[in-house]
């Protein structure tokens, strides 16, 4: 952990931590979901980039990183889980991030704080399915649901994956219990249930994601009234091998929204 890291853990029946790579609270807070099978520590190179805008408050979900416990199945409970757990850490300006199975969740709590009056700043939904997409996504990953095919899938995406699954260690096992119940959380949503944003929404994809299929990605303009659509360079993993662009990226989108509320109270 760096000097100023901290890791709180949540109260309650379906614990989550919350990693702060920075305590320091002048600057907006930024909740950030990791993908399938992740925790907090996904977020730690991007923080770097991001630290003199925002506040990086990165999520470890019940289960995974330095949670103990059960882990959770049904998308809309751990949804409500992570916005009553974050609301003693709002106050005042706020943005979410999420990647892949991340963004899937970052979509559905903005949909949430909408509901009760708490608008963030913007979201950033990073290679992430659509939702009208995800039953197309579930009917060909049968692979998800067995230990071999997870490992399979480990390999292709190679490095630190490949190492893990070649390792065969008690990390690999855990990582397959985990990666397991994320794809039940991504087959439990009701894509007819999904909702419509408000919200500042910026959709982040890239032509090389093997995982989030491009072509399908301007769909999320169905669900994010206030959206814009920005291409990125790398694979699927591209939240930690290019920090450098999408700290830019996000740190762009982050000082033109500030400069624009300036604007607005002068």
């Amino acid at each position: 952990m760096k000097k100023n890291e901290k890791i709180v853990l949540t109260e309650g029946d379906n614990k989550f931590a919350i990693r702060f790579f920075s305590e320091d609270k002048t600057k907006p807070i930024m909740f950030c979901f990791p993908y399938i099978g992740g925790n907090s520590n996904c977020y730690r190179k991007l923080s770097d980039k991001l630290l003199p805008y925002v506040n990086i408050a990165a999520i470890d979900p019940p289960g995974h990183g330095v949670v103990n416990g059960k882990l959770m199945q049904n998308i809309n409970e751990l949804v409500e889980v992570y916005y009553k757990g974050l609301q003693k850490y709002i106050n005042g300006k706020f943005y979410i991030f999420g990647h892949s199975l991340g963004g899937i969740i970052s979509y559905l709590l903005t949909a949430r704080f909408e509901q009760e009056g708490q608008i963030p700043e913007s979201v950033f939904i990073s290679a992430a399915t659509p939702p009208s997409r995800i039953p197309y996504e579930i009917e060909n990953m049968p692979q998800f649901e067995t230990d071999e095919g997870i490992k399979k899938e480990l390999l292709a995406l190679g490095g630190k994956y490949a190492q893990l699954v070649n390792s065969n260690s008690i990390f690999l096992f855990s990582s397959l219990r985990i990666i397991k119940a994320d794809y039940k959380l991504v087959r439990s949503l009701d894509v007819k249930q999904s909702p419509s944003l408000h919200t500042q929404s910026y959709i982040l994809f890239s032509h090389e994601d093997e995982v989030a299929d491009a072509k399908f990605i301007k769909e999320w303009k169905k669900y994010c009234q206030n959206s814009e659509v920005i291409t990125v360079t790398g694979n699927h993993n591209y939240i930690e091998e290019n920090t450098i662009e999408i700290g830019k990226i996000v740190s762009d989108r982050i000082k033109n929204r500030n400069s624009y509320f300036i604007g607005q109270g002068d």
